[in-house]
């Protein structure tokens, strides 16, 4: 049974990934598909501007784009720490125990995991649009076939990012609530 000594002794991310099932939210969530969608969508949309201009044309348009998105993307990392912090500091020691009590501590490591997760898919943003930055600086002349892929994968990251931190919000507007709920006596539900 996972309760909270099992998420207090178990706690690097791959297992947090396994026992809280998060991968799933990649391509089960409508944030998942949609970033699918939009990630599919962006990558036709490079494609033919590549067609459509030189290689150092296209070269400077990536760049722009990358350096403008690993800014986002830090600021990003920046609100998911602020997100954890304030989700942290929110939930009481009462809510907590009535919470483990009821064996909804899963649920409780699923939503501060969700911050977790966000971190590593854009840390894992980051890293790819700073690589592919690098690369377009030491060579101007890009494949179509590493050309699509890496459009496909940076988009459809940077895609989920976004959305899942919009719906980040949604969760702590209800772990709010959840807090309220459980910090009442046990005697009371």
């Amino acid at each position: 049974m996972m309760d909270l000594k099992y998420f207090c002794h178990t706690n690097s991310f791959k297992s947090m990934l396994i026992d809280t099932e998060k991968y799933r939210e990649l391509y089960k969530t409508s944030e998942g598909q949609l970033a699918i969608l939009c990630a599919v969508i962006f990558t036709v949309m490079i494609l033919f501007l590549n067609q459509n201009i030189s290689d150092l044309e296209m070269t400077d348009v990536l760049k722009s784009i990358f350096s403008t998105l690993i800014s986002g993307m830090m600021g990003l990392l920046g609100f998911l720490v602020t997100g954890l912090a304030m989700m942290a500091s929110i939930i009481t020691k009462n809510a907590v125990r009535n919470i483990d009590t009821q064996g909804k501590s899963k649920s409780l490591a699923g939503i501060l995991f969700s911050f977790y997760f966000e971190g590593a898919v854009v840390g894992f943003n980051i890293i790819t649009m700073t690589f592919f930055y690098m690369l377009l600086s030491f060579s101007e002349d890009l494949s179509s076939i590493v050309l699509f892929f890496s459009t496909l994968a940076i988009s459809y990251t940077f895609n989920f990012a976004v959305l899942y931190a919009v719906s980040l919000l949604g969760s702590c507007i209800n772990f709010f609530f959840v807090n309220i709920y459980y910090d009442k006596n046990s005697k009371e539900f």
